[in-house]
């Protein structure tokens, strides 16, 4: 069974014939059901644009499908990013502003952090790395308790528009497509440890520190530095990237 999205709803659909085994209405006040839906042990969830977050429950018998809502959320609209599911619980960034985690079985909001900038997350080594549409990397712990940042720094100040693109941790290296440039950066685990809280002189101007031992810094801090490139430019080297 494929699970997807259209402007108005959410549907299941055969994957050997394409036919339609169920729907679900799911409108948003622009038809923008962006968001790919999760599926878990036999329920989806979906999240849009201020209609917020619905769970559903498939159910196959005698060969027909039928459906129904667990439980629905206002607390996790998701406009772009993506939404993770990690452990029994899901995160993801609110229209406008603010990012939440909601345990997945009840729905229950573990948090809602409103004072913060939406944005698209990926998930590697306990951590998620988190993209601002507004340039900002941050480091956050993985943990349903609170929103808990470890580190952070800005984009360099190039390009145009939103950050929409999603973040990608591949090989212990991090890639930012951010208009027509992409950045890497080195956030393998020898790195972090050998880091040492920088003096003002020393410092890159892109680190903002903000605990101990495991912070993002730009790639340009290691040995191995990896300069940001034009998007022409890596897509000319794609052999060389994972």
């Amino acid at each position: 069974m494929l699970h997807n999205t259209t402007a108005k709803a959410v549907i299941g659909v055969h994957a050997g014939n394409g036919e339609l085994l169920w729907w679900y209405a799911h409108e948003t006040p622009y038809d923008m059901n962006v968001q790919r839906p999760i599926y878990h042990r036999g329920r989806v969830l979906i999240s849009s644009v201020k209609t917020g977050a619905v769970m559903l429950e498939i159910e196959v018998r005698d060969g027909a499908c039928s459906i129904k809502p667990v439980w629905t959320s206002t607390d996790l609209d998701n406009h772009h990013g993506g939404v993770t599911l990690l452990d029994g619980y899901v995160y993801g960034s609110c229209w406008h502003r603010g990012w939440s985690c909601l345990e997945w079985e009840t729905g229950k909001t573990m948090y809602h952090e409103r004072n913060l900038t939406t944005g698209s997350l990926t998930y590697a080594d306990g951590h998620f790395y988190i993209l601002s549409e507004k340039r900002k990397m941050s480091l956050v712990k993985a943990v349903p308790q609170a929103y808990e940042a470890v580190s952070e720094f800005p984009l360099p100040d190039a390009g145009q528009g939103f950050s929409w693109a999603r973040p990608v941790v591949c090989g212990g290296i991090l890639y930012i497509r951010y208009d027509d440039f992409l950045y890497a950066y080195d956030v393998r685990e020898p790195a972090r440890n050998m880091l040492k809280t920088p003096s003002s002189e020393s410092a890159d101007e892109n680190w903002k520190p903000m605990g101990p031992a495991t912070n993002i810094v730009p790639g340009s801090a290691y040995p191995e530095v990896r300069t940001p490139m034009h998007r022409r430019e890596f897509l000319s080297a794609a052999g060389t990237a994972c």
